[in-house]
């Protein structure tokens, strides 16, 4: 495990400020014309389906749950003998818990529902379940905290499966990166956030992730290769043949 915050990727530095020029930008009200001309076609034309499975998806990132899946992960790392990087993942996701709440109190970005309700779609014969899980009513809805947790827990999932299993490396980043996006758009259908709210909470989510896997040197040790402290994978030695020494003369 290298040092805290000895390792900080090129990528957290840019995700970073890919997020504050899109603070900036909301904060201008410049957004308004552009998140209403994305989000409109996403709401009108989900099919019942989408609206349905929308609704389903939507306790699958509450903060009650994420909380376990990070315990999840934090007994995996433990019982891997590294302890640190499962205080990682945790902490990690308490502080993106705290900067989301922080935004909604303090940013000015209210919520999309009465832009909704002057549109209109197809009603479905069965809707979707209620949310069942703490709602804690905030003035603004940027950013996503929902979206932030679906690319933190992604992305934490396609860094694992990468390290344990390099050939699936790509798939699983490509896959689980398109399957975040997916599910913050579905913030939109259930007409809960604004797309700029998603996207930076995807920024913040993807963040997380990396700075976290940088942190844990990339879970190279799920595959029992030894790590140096730069987070560089060690050979092995290799055995070296035992002879026998002949009397000396």
């Amino acid at each position: 495990m290298s040092r805290p915050l000895a390792r900080l990727p090129r990528s957290v530095l840019l995700l970073g400020g890919a997020f504050v020029v899109l603070v900036a930008f909301v904060a201008t009200g410049l957004h308004h014309a552009l998140d209403r001309a994305i989000a409109t076609p996403i709401w009108q034309d989900a099919p019942c389906w989408a609206q349905q499975a929308s609704a389903w998806a939507s306790v699958l990132f509450a903060a009650e749950l994420s909380l376990l899946y990070a315990l999840a992960l934090g007994a995996l790392c433990l019982f891997s003998g590294r302890p640190l990087a499962g205080v990682w993942i945790v902490v990690v996701l308490l502080a993106g818990v705290a900067i989301e709440l922080a935004f909604k109190v303090y940013f000015e970005q209210p919520a999309p529902s009465e832009f909704f309700a002057t549109l209109s779609r197809p009603l479905c014969r069965e809707p979707g379940p209620g949310y069942p899980l703490t709602i804690v009513s905030t003035p603004s809805s940027l950013p996503s905290g929902y979206s932030i947790r679906a690319a933190y827990f992604c992305l934490l999932a396609a860094a694992l499966v990468g390290a344990r299993w390099p050939s699936l490396r790509r798939p699983a980043w490509v896959g689980l990166t398109l399957l975040a996006i997916l599910f913050g758009a579905s913030r939109v259908v259930v007409s809960w956030h604004w797309p700029s709210d998603i996207i930076a909470g995807l920024l913040l989510g993807a963040l997380s992730a990396l700075l976290v896997t940088a942190q844990a040197n990339g879970f190279a040790w799920l595959r029992g290769r030894r790590v140096s402290r730069r987070g560089v994978p060690v050979s092995q030695p290799s055995a070296r043949p035992q002879t026998r020494s002949g009397p000396r003369r």
